[in-house]
């Protein structure tokens, strides 16, 4: 006799969901930070309240990492904030306060950070307000971005962005699934 459900199947596909969505995306920044050589690539996604920035991934080189969270709007948060859809630096200057999940800021060249766009399904106005996760990476190396690099990160901020509003449209169908597959045993149950 099987043992008594801790969770409920909700409960369950969602966990496996998150999973299979952070599996996607350390795959993608692993992707990222070895066709561009950079030292890390990292996805800083915010809070449910919008406070605040998370570590939700990372690909890096380095072993200082801070995993926060984050203020938002202090360094390259606040710099993409105010820029709108990418900030690219190189050199960064020294008064910086660069990036959040370093623990050292030294050894930082050069950042390039790009919002992840909104899903192509269209928005809400109050979606629209809320703060987007940021995709970054960043090298030792002072140099320029070269438009190629930034048009590479544009690419894989929007497949990010995809793959998140396809698992999202996939539990939203399960979940459908789930409510007709119950209506369908009721009524089965009904005319018996």
């Amino acid at each position: 006799m099987p043992g008594p459900e801790l969770f409920s199947d909700s409960e369950a596909d969602g966990r496996s969901a998150a999973a299979r969505i952070d599996a996607g995306f350390a795959a993608q920044l692993d992707l990222i930070r070895h066709t561009l050589g950079v030292a890390s690539a990292a996805l800083l996604w915010p809070d449910t309240e919008g406070r605040k920035y998370r570590l939700r991934g990372i690909a890096t080189l380095r072993r200082d990492i801070n995993p926060g969270p984050y203020q938002i709007g202090a360094g390259i948060t606040g710099a993409l904030l105010k820029s709108g859809e990418a900030v690219s630096l190189a050199p960064v200057p020294a008064s910086f306060g660069a990036l959040p999940y370093y623990q050292k800021q030294s050894e930082v060249g050069a950042i390039l950070a790009v919002r992840l766009p909104e899903s192509d399904s269209g928005t809400s106005l109050e979606e629209s307000r809320r703060i987007p996760p940021i995709l970054c990476v960043d090298r030792s190396e002072p140099r320029p971005w070269t438009e190629e690099e930034k048009r590479s990160l544009h690419l894989a901020a929007r497949k990010l962005a995809l793959d998140v509003a396809s698992e999202r449209y996939c539990q939203t169908m399960a979940r459908e699934h789930g409510a007709l597959q119950r209506v369908c045993i009721a009524l089965r149950e009904l005319n018996g």
